[in-house]
C-alpha cells in the first residue's frame, strides 16, 4: 500500500509540476479562497497567530493579512510541485534577483562553516535548492509522518545536490562534520521541536525553540546567515541577511532570543508569506495560556 501511495504522489508531482508557475499559483490561490470561505482549520489558526503576533493592527488589518497569508499559502502548496520537479535551469530562470549573497560568501570565506537559517517563509524549497550551487550543503529534514511522502521529498531535494540528514543523533553528527569541514548547513529553525527546546520570545509570546543551533554554534564557532526565497511575480527573490548578533551569545536564553529575532526580521520583509497556519505556540509554559483551544 505504501508503494502504491508513493506512486500516486509521484504521478501528482509529475502532473501538477508540469504546469506553468502562474497557473499553479492561480490554482493554489483559488483553493485558499475556498478554505477562507469555509473558515477551515488553517484559516482559524492563521487568524489566531496573526492576532497574537500583530496586536497593533486593527481587526480589519488583521483580517486582510489573514486573507493575504492564506492566498500565499495556497500558492506555495501548488507551486511546490513545480519546484520538486525542477532542474537548475528552471530555478535560475525564475530567480529574478539575489540580495546579500556577499554576506554568505564572506561567512564561507572564514572557513568555520556556515549555518543558513531558513524560516518557513516564502518558498524554502527554492532557497534550499539554490545552496549546493554555492558550496556543499547539508540540510536537516524531519521525516514526514506519511512515509509514502518521504521518498518523493528526499529524492527531489537530493537531486539539487544537497545532502539530507534526518533529525536524530546521526543527523546532528553529520551536521557537525560538515561545519567542521567549512561547509554549509541548512536548518529550518522555527518549528516547535518535540524535545530539545527551551522557551524564548517570539513576537511577544513564549515559543518553544530548538536548542540545536546554539549547540552547533558553540561547538564549532561557525557563522550564521539567514536566508529566504520571497515569492514575486514571475518567480522568486532570494535574500541573505545578517543574523541578530545575540545568536552567538554563549548564554542559551540570549542565543534563543537572537534566533527568534532572526525569524522576526524575515517576517518583517513579507509577513503575508510566513507559515501562519502552523501552531507555533502549541507548547506553552506550565502556567501559560492555551492559544489554540477549540481550534
Amino acid at each position: 500500500m505504501t508503494q502504491l501511495k508513493t506512486k500516486l504522489v509521484e504521478a501528482t508531482v509529475a502532473v501538477l509540476g508540469s504546469l506553468p508557475l502562474s497557473v499553479a499559483r492561480g490554482m493554489g490561490a483559488g483553493f485558499a479562497k475556498l478554505c477562507l470561505l469555509f473558515n477551515d482549520r488553517n484559516s482559524r489558526v492563521t487568524a489566531r497567530n496573526i492576532a497574537l503576533c500583530f496586536p497593533q493592527l486593527s481587526k480589519q488589518e488583521q483580517r486582510a493579512l489573514v486573507r493575504a497569508s492564506m492566498l500565499q499559502t495556497g500558492r506555495l502548496a501548488f507551486e511546490i510541485f513545480s519546484v520538486w520537479r525542477s532542474n537548475e535551469q528552471w530555478r535560475n530562470k525564475r530567480t529574478l534577483a539575489v540580495y546579500g549573497l556577499d554576506k554568505l560568501h564572506a561567512a564561507l570565506d572564514e572557513g568555520k562553516g556556515v549555518i543558513v537559517l531558513a524560516p518557513h517563509i516564502g518558498n524554502w524549497e527554492v532557497l534550499g535548492a539554490s545552496l549546493p550551487s554555492i558550496a556543499p550543503a547539508t540540510c536537516m529534514y524531519q521525516p514526514p509522518k506519511q512515509t509514502y511522502l518521504e521518498r518523493v521529498i528526499v529524492r527531489s531535494r537530493e537531486n539539487t545536490g544537497m545532502t539530507l540528514v534526518p533529525t536524530n543523533a546521526k543527523g546532528v553528527a553529520k551536521l557537525l562534520k560538515a561545519l567542521k569541514s567549512g561547509e554549509m548547513v541548512g536548518i529550518l529553525p522555527d518549528q516547535c521541536p518535540d524535545m530539545g527546546g527551551e522557551f524564548a520570545d517570539f513576537f511577544g509570546h513564549p515559543a518553544y525553540t530548538m536548542t540545536l543551533l546554539h549547540g552547533l554554534i558553540q561547538r564549532t564557532q561557525c557563522k550564521v546567515v539567514t536566508g529566504l526565497a520571497k515569492r514575486v511575480n514571475g518567480g522568486f527573490e532570494i535574500h541573505y541577511l545578517d543574523p541578530d548578533p545575540a545568536i552567538y551569545d554563549p548564554d542559551l536564553a540570549a542565543s534563543l532570543n537572537g534566533l527568534n529575532s532572526c525569524v522576526e526580521t524575515c517576517v518583517d520583509l513579507c509577513p503575508e508569506q510566513y507559515q501562519w497556519e502552523y501552531k507555533r505556540f502549541r507548547k506553552t509554559p506550565p502556567s501559560g495560556q492555551k492559544f489554540y483551544k477549540n481550534i
